[in-house]
């Protein structure tokens, strides 16, 4: 019965338009909610997308003297959904991420200049974070891997 139910909404879901399997009935759902400046402030800061080593050197090189997020993702990969609707929509995570240059690696196409990024710095596939410091050095122990 909780199977049917389930598919049922993803159907519904699909017909609306929602891509969302965790919430396929979200747009019935208003927020209601106002929403904080720095909230509204760190939403409008969108990640730089790039697909080569040379493009992430260029924006490495561009913003020496800043912190740095890199996020592998790829259009297919659902948990990188599951990341950009829930984890940095939250509020808290949302006005963190303003302090960071935010750039994503988009791995979509699995091209070779994707596979020589991901190679580069050991990703197996998305989602990946890393975090560079202020000399554009990544630091190893930030690095998260998964979901």
């Amino acid at each position: 019965m909780i199977l049917f139910i389930y598919s049922s909404s993803l159907f519904i879901g699909f017909l609306a338009g929602s891509s969302s399997m965790l919430q396929p009935l979200g747009f019935l759902n208003k927020p209601l909610i106002v929403q904080g400046v720095a909230s509204q402030e760190a939403q409008k800061k969108s990640f730089i997308v790039i697909n080569s080593i040379e493009e992430l050197d260029a924006l490495l090189e561009e913003n020496k003297g800043k912190k740095i997020l890199l996020d592998f993702a790829a259009d297919w990969c659902t948990s990188c959904r599951e990341l950009e609707e829930i984890t940095f929509a939250d509020e808290k995570v949302a006005q963190k991420m303003s302090e960071f240059v935010l750039i994503r690696a988009d791995v979509t196409k699995n091209s070779d200049k994707e596979k020589a990024l991901s190679q580069k710095y050991g990703v197996f596939g998305p989602p990946v974070l890393i975090f560079f410091d202020e000399n554009s050095e990544v630091q190893k122990a930030k690095t998260i891997v998964g979901l």
